[in-house]
């Protein structure tokens, strides 16, 4: 009786053949199912990145209705604009494209009410009387598929901003919203511009069919918080970084035109953005700025109606440029 228990005892045992198999099935297991809790999580994030971007376009419709226009993409469009604006030198530091654009106007519509209190609308938004408000994260600004909001020259007192994934719509051109005659594209308008916000009824193609805001990829912090890299996802003031606009098709491989390019290339690197070519003279108005973003396929946008839609990176080119004009014009004229 006791050989037989002896043996029994023995035979519960896996033998080495047995555990590699086991062990093999398992990783199979493990295998097959990460790409569907991958696939999952980033529906989650997708989901919370459209949840983003709906509230800030009917944040953007809220303001409109109360306003009689959406906030203005960029307060001026001149340096002496800029000057006349702040007749305190003091209270305009850099130039017209340190100033408020639409991100320092919705923070009330955007239930961000301790933000909007400290905006002093009089100074320059790069003035040190809005440090604060400048250095204010606020977590709907970055989707979260991407590497989160960023510092940028975080230890200057004037110039400490923060980059984010969400831009407004500067039409199917350039930055300047300039004719770009050499490709016999024209500038088809916009729902946001300079100088003054653009008013629901002056988007002649339909508030269902024209983009008000889209994805972008944030730039990573520099090693140097004292650095400056650029105005790519600089949504804060005005140096182009706070639009898109659709001269290049969602997630593009070609990089943006980027005026006073200053970065390493290997900071774009680093989030898979391609690299920018730098705009000859440092022209701001020249500068593109593509949609792109980190969900597989395509990049999320939202409509003048409020209405959030999935772009795909196969689009048309001319479809893609024709969902950002706002007048009803014919943009490509022989």
């Amino acid at each position: 009786m006791r050989r037989s228990f002896s043996v029994a005892r023995e035979r519960r045992a896996f033998t080495l053949v047995e555990l590699l198999v086991v062990i093999a099935i398992i990783g199979l297991l493990v295998a097959l199912l990460l790409p569907a809790v991958n696939a999952a999580r980033e529906a989650a994030r997708r989901t919370q990145c459209m949840n983003n971007l709906r509230q800030l376009s009917l944040a953007m419709i809220n303001y409109e209705s109360a306003k009689g226009a959406f906030p203005y993409g960029s307060h001026v469009r001149t340096q002496a604009e800029y000057a006349a604006a702040y007749p305190n030198g003091a209270d305009r530091p850099g130039s017209w494209y340190d100033d408020h654009g639409w991100y320092s106007n919705i923070g009330a519509y955007i239930e961000e009410s301790a933000f909007a209190d400290i905006v002093d609308y009089n100074s320059s938004f790069s003035s040190v009387k809005n440090e604060q408000a400048r250095r204010t994260f606020i977590n709907i600004y970055a989707c979260p598929s991407d590497i989160g909001l960023q510092r940028n020259e975080w230890n200057v007192a004037t110039w400490c901003r923060i980059r984010g994934n969400y831009v407004v719509n500067f039409g199917n051109t350039v930055y300047g919203q300039l004719d770009v005659r050499a490709s016999n594209v024209f500038f088809g308008g916009a729902p946001f511009t300079f100088n003054d916000g653009v008013p629901l009824r002056k988007i002649k193609d339909g508030t269902s069919k024209t983009l008000m805001m889209a994805e972008i990829l944030v730039l990573p912090e520099l090693d140097s918080q004292n650095a400056w890299g650029g105005p790519y996802s600089d949504i804060v003031t005005c140096l182009g970084g706070q639009s898109f606009t659709t001269w290049l098709p969602p997630n593009s491989p070609i990089g943006d035109d980027i005026a006073r390019l200053v970065v390493e290339a290997r900071y774009y690197e680093q989030n898979n953005i391609p690299i920018p070519r730098r705009v000859s003279g440092d022209n701001t108005f020249m500068q593109t700025f593509g949609s792109r973003s980190h969900h597989p396929g395509g990049v999320e946008a939202t409509n003048c109606d409020g209405s959030v839609q999935f772009v795909a990176d196969s689009i048309d080119l001319q479809t893609w440029r024709a969902m950002s004009t706002a007048a009803g014009l014919d943009f490509t004229k022989e």
